[in-house]
């Protein structure tokens, strides 16, 4: 049986759209109680995003910094345990995924506490340079939440 996780997910876009920070409030007052289930009954343990810090992300994200070769924060959302951040840059539009380090590719770039990753389209090298500095500088604000599950029967799920 596969792991099974229900999280709150959050989105957020930039300071120009007051939808998407009505949206970004919503989703952190929605934060949903987790299911959980488990490999050959042992508990999972795993880093997610909690609400409430979304400010805080789209600010290590680059959301109102000078980003190099002309990309600019497009928006961004956290699910679980994934950050996804979108940019346009002069190459197009790059998606770069945040992790916890825990969780990271051996290829990602690292900072104490998160692993930084482009998920699709062609980023200047300088892009993830620049995130992992700009993470870096506020990850110690950052908290992630630990979740652990007991495990479920079939009939739970």
């Amino acid at each position: 049986m596969r792991g099974l996780w229900q999280h709150a997910r959050m989105r957020w876009v930039n300071a120009e759209s007051r939808r998407g920070v009505a949206a970004a409030v919503l989703a952190a007052a929605l934060f949903l109680t987790p299911a959980f289930a488990t490999d050959g009954g042992r508990d999972f343990e795993e880093p997610v995003v909690p609400p409430g810090q979304e400010e805080l992300l789209s600010a290590m994200l680059g959301r109102g910094s000078a980003l190099p070769n002309g990309c600019k924060f497009a928006g961004g959302g956290a699910d679980g345990p994934v950050i996804r951040a979108t940019y346009t840059c002069s190459t197009g539009e790059v998606i770069v995924a945040v992790v916890h380090a825990s969780n990271g590719a051996e290829s990602a770039t690292q900072t104490e506490h998160f692993a930084i990753a482009v998920e699709s389209g062609s980023a200047p090298s300088e892009l993830t340079d620049t995130l992992a500095s700009l993470i870096h500088s506020r990850e110690g604000d950052f908290e992630w939440v630990w979740l652990s599950g007991d495990p479920v029967g079939d009939e739970d799920l």
